[in-house]
């Protein structure tokens, strides 16, 4: 079993998960999201761009951070969800191994 196949899987009730598991995937295989990640600010006039790698983010709009925190956020809830689901499948099982006892 692979992350792509689980991020496929995922993708059949949770549309999200494929288009955030890409965007996840170019980091670890060091692409475009890193790059960009890094541009502190551009000049179109002089052609320029200037990188900003430290401790500090460079300033960006609030909302890249929310997307991260949206994320995480239904990531979580569908991780509690799964196993939700799972919790409640063994205690049916177990039930019915009761009940026949």
């Amino acid at each position: 079993m692979t992350d792509a196949y689980l991020a496929e899987r995922l993708s059949e009730t949770h549309p999200w998960v494929q288009k955030t598991y890409s965007q996840l995937a170019e980091l670890g295989h060091f692409s475009r999201r890193h790059i960009f990640a890094s541009v502190a600010k551009t000049n179109g006039e002089e052609r320029t761009v200037h990188f900003q790698i430290s401790a500090q983010d460079p300033l960006r709009p609030d909302e890249d951070y929310f997307e991260i925190v949206e994320c995480f956020y239904e990531t979580m809830r569908t991780t509690c969800m799964i196993a939700a689901g799972y919790h409640a499948a063994l205690r049916a099982m177990h039930a019915r191994n009761a009940s026949k006892a």
